[in-house]
């Protein structure tokens, strides 16, 4: 049935429902608002401390209606100069819930001069049904009426109103308006027409159906948080500034076709690559091209509409903002002073130079990703993968000759299949075994080299062979997420002593990798980390053990650290454990009690200051101390 018949279904009922629709309050309604002579709110003119409001005067354009907002969205906007009137689609309202019985539809929208309104912003989030309906009923006795079923234990009467209101929504567009909408998942509702007696064949209508481009976009139920929003645009540069505490709760398919006088551009996507907001723009007229929006929910609707009104349609629409446009040419460069042009041009010149700069940043970051991305892989991945992530990570490290056991025998009749890795070079040969799991290591997987160790020593007859075992425990969560203190059982750090095995996660891995980049250690420095038996801790050679953290001083950036295990001399250099890195600091002046001193025993209290690292540091981290170089 076409938009004009349902409009003129509606036009033929009764007039009281009529007026529902078209906005006009029920005389007998309790909470009307009154008006004054010129059809404004008294009450929006009182602020809450009951003075006069101080609202700059409204812009006579573009006149704005909201549709399902709540007050202070309305505020926000008035309060901005913009001149903005409420309304509302209606409200869901409950019904005993009986199969096969129909209830009428009561009408309770305001869509207040709907066809005047040049931009016009709608929420469909379904707002909670009230128990008794409100409004009129559709219907006039012995004629006419509209009936829904009433097994759901609700009738929604937006379905209806969209579907009626349709032809208004498009002539707002026609007349290059702009229509936002914070979209949901359509809402349908499926109506059954009596005439005379007669029951007609039922239709279905959706709270979709007032849009101008509903024929071309589709909208499927999918909810989510995880937003990435195309910046390029300037509609894409706002959105991305108030998405961080949006919702999507449908994604978008746009079908394009040759009649079609739409151009669709998505604005933001999921992280499946679904689209979740976009722009629509007719090609006809393109000068008052009309402009649909389709936007997530739960965003922070007043300051977001604040700025999309104020800042972003004055120039995509400049003719709904006759008054901001008037002045508007004294900005265009021909008309412009010299001096200000000259500056632009500038600004111009740097804006250029700093994409230049970026995109060069960009792609050193894109190709740094590439090249050291296994070391995140460590984090991820089991199997093959976690195994491959584990053989590079070693070979940046240079700790030895890295052999891919399983590769090795790969083919070879009877072989069987061992250790994951072996290691050659070091100080004894280390078979290595390597897990990735979902949460904490059994003995049989923490232990599992050691059944290598014996048939290697009678295979090599040597029985200078260790084990290593490497374990991405818990590893469908983030690291700093995970237990990393408790990981092997106190059974299974024993027997790893006992049988000469090295206890490793990847995330000690990781942490070892990121200091070899970070602060250019040598493989020496490293290589002897995985010849250590039982569970690894997992700093480098080069480092000692001296204290911990017993104050730290954001003010000053300086540091108190309890020597519990060497002295410490002025150019002694030093490393902060933090929970992912090392920070390496040169201890340039110490204090002890408050007094300048060049050496500070064990068991004493040492301050130094710490400078840029301070705000990194807390209480009761460890710290370590560079080993002095044996002659």
């Amino acid at each position: 049935m076409s938009d004009d018949n349902w409009k003129q279904r509606l036009a033929s009922l009764a007039m009281g429902a009529v007026r529902a629709v078209a906005g006009q309050l029920r005389p007998n309604d309790a909470q009307s608002e009154k008006f004054d002579a010129n059809g404004d709110s008294v009450e929006k003119q009182i602020t809450p401390s009951g003075k006069p409001n101080q609202a700059r005067a409204p812009m006579a354009h573009p006149q704005v209606l909201l549709i399902d907002f709540l007050s202070p969205v309305a505020q926000i906007l008035t309060d901005s100069g913009l001149s903005v009137t409420e309304g509302s689609l209606g409200t869901a309202y409950r019904v005993e819930k009986v199969r096969d019985r129909y209830a009428p539809v009561f009408l309770n929208s305001r869509l207040p001069d709907l066809e005047e309104k040049e931009v016009v912003v709608v929420n469909l989030m379904t707002p909670p049904p009230t128990e008794d309906p409100e409004g009129r009923a559709l219907y006039s006795p012995g004629h006419s009426e509209w009936l829904v079923s009433c097994s759901h234990g609700e009738i929604d009467p937006r379905p209806f109103i969209a579907k009626a209101y349709a032809g208004s929504f498009q002539k707002v567009i026609d007349q290059g308006g702009v229509l936002i909408v914070f979209a949901s998942a359509p809402d349908s509702e499926e109506y059954r027409h009596v005439s005379r007696g007669h029951w007609l064949l039922p239709e279905a209508v959706s709270t979709w159906d007032f849009l101008p481009i509903r024929w071309w976009l589709n909208g499927k139920f999918t909810a989510g948080s995880n937003i990435v929003v195309d910046e390029k645009s300037r509609f894409g540069a706002l959105l991305a500034r108030h998405i961080d505490e949006a919702r999507f709760g449908c994604v978008f398919t746009w079908t394009p076709h040759s009649n079609n006088r739409w151009t669709w551009i998505p604005l933001a996507t999921n992280k499946h690559g679904e689209c979740v907001a976009g722009l629509a723009l007719t090609r006809t007229n393109e000068d008052r091209a009309g402009i649909v929006l389709m936007l997530p929910q739960e965003m922070d609707y007043g300051p977001f509409l604040r700025e999309l009104l104020g800042d972003v349609l004055p120039d995509a629409t400049p003719h709904l903002y006759p008054d901001v446009v008037a002045s508007r040419w004294t900005r265009q460069a021909v008309y412009e002073l010299p001096r200000v042009r000259q500056l632009n041009e500038e600004i111009a010149q740097i804006k250029a130079d700093a994409a230049r700069r970026v995109q060069e940043l960009q792609g050193k970051v894109d190709a740094e990703r590439e090249q050291y991305g296994y070391l995140h892989e460590l984090l991820l991945e089991t199997g093959e993968p976690l195994v491959l992530a584990v053989r590079k990570t070693l070979v940046l490290l240079r700790v030895g000759t890295v052999i891919d056991a399983d590769a090795e025998v790969e083919g070879r009749p009877g072989a069987m299949k061992r250790e994951d890795l072996r290691v050659e070079g070091g100080s004894a040969l280390l078979l290595v075994e390597i897990k990735g799991i979902g949460g904490m290591p059994s003995d049989a997987e923490a232990l599992q080299v050691a059944k290598y160790l014996i048939p290697r020593m009678k295979e090599l007859k040597s029985t200078s062979i260790q084990g290593l075992s490497i374990v991405n425990h818990r590893r469908n969560r983030a690291p700093l997420e995970r237990d990393h203190r408790n990981v092997f059982r106190d059974e299974i750090l024993t027997n790893a002593r006992e049988q000469s095995v090295g206890l490793l996660t990847t995330w000690d891995l990781f942490r070892l990798a990121r200091g070899f980049l970070r602060h250019a250690w040598s493989s020496e420095q490293v290589r002897g980390v995985f010849y250590r038996v039982g569970r690894i801790d997992p700093y480098p050679d080069h480092y000692e053990p001296l204290g911990k953290v017993e104050h730290v001083y954001e003010r000053a950036k300086a540091v108190t650290i309890e020597l519990e295990y060497g002295a410490l001399e002025v150019g002694d250099r030093v490393a902060f454990e933090l929970s992912i890195d090392f920070e390496e600091l040169q201890v340039g002046s110490l204090q002890l009690e408050g007094k300048k001193v060049s050496r500070i025993e064990r068991g004493e209290v040492a301050g130094l200051a710490a400078g840029s690292i301070t705000a990194s540091l807390t209480v009761g981290m460890r710290v370590f101390r560079f080993r002095t170089p044996t002659s």
